[in-house]
């Protein structure tokens, strides 16, 4: 399945950008950039297991 954004829908996500980037600047304001970085590798790690579960699934090891 494939999705593709609307013209429409482009235009709202253009419009709350600003707003959005505040926001997400906000969840990470209080964290070291220690944390921010260990942050980005562990995600980087579930990404990785995420990865691999769904390629044994795909083959039929799961």
């Amino acid at each position: 399945m494939r999705l593709r954004l609307t013209e429409k829908n482009k235009r709202y996500w253009e419009s709350n950008k600003d707003e959005d980037e505040a926001f997400i600047e906000s969840l990470f304001s209080q964290l070291t950039d220690n944390e921010i970085k260990d942050l980005y590798r562990l995600l980087n790690k579930l990404e990785e297991n995420i990865n691999q579960i769904y390629g044994d699934v795909k083959k039929g090891s799961i």
